[in-house]
């Protein structure tokens, strides 16, 4: 993650609530080693300090590889909807296939996905169309008082 990315996160949070629309949450995912102390090594071509540990276990955090950055809940109708923000910045334009594929979830299942992409002047966030939708021509797209989305 870069500093710009992070203050980009920040802002949008930030924004989130000012504006009354809900609550965002920071979405770290990733996972890390839990063990006992036992030393620690030096690997001399990557001029790097290791721990060593016994006893160890790996513990994963975060909903799941691909999962947006920021999750939480919109106000809709004075509803919350469950929501997520992926946030791009021009150094790492790219949405993987993994975050395609939680954002088409969440907007399939009656959540709002978003993308925030990096601008001059702060981010613009746009609404995620699901992939099914960008292949269909002629597709004819609703949603239900609860926020579902119906692809006719």
């Amino acid at each position: 993650m870069s500093a710009t990315h992070e203050k980009i996160v920040e802002k949008i949070r930030m924004d989130w609530s000012e504006l009354g629309r809900g609550r965002l949450f920071k979405n770290h995912v990733g996972s890390a080693w839990l063990g006992k102390p036992a030393g620690q090594c030096y690997n001399s071509k990557t001029n790097a300090k290791a721990m060593i540990l016994e006893k160890f276990s790996k513990i994963s955090y975060g909903l799941e590889v691909g999962s947006s950055d920021l999750i939480g809940f919109e106000i809709i109708k004075k509803k919350p909807i469950f929501c997520c923000v992926e946030v791009k910045t021009k150094f790492y334009p790219k949405i993987s296939t993994e975050q395609k594929n939680w954002l088409d979830f969440v907007a399939r299942t009656g959540g709002r996905a978003y993308v925030a992409r990096e601008t001059e002047d702060g981010y613009n966030l746009s609404e995620w169309e699901p992939e099914i939708i960008k292949k269909k021509k002629n597709v004819k797209i609703t949603k239900d008082l609860k926020g579902k989305m119906h692809i006719q």
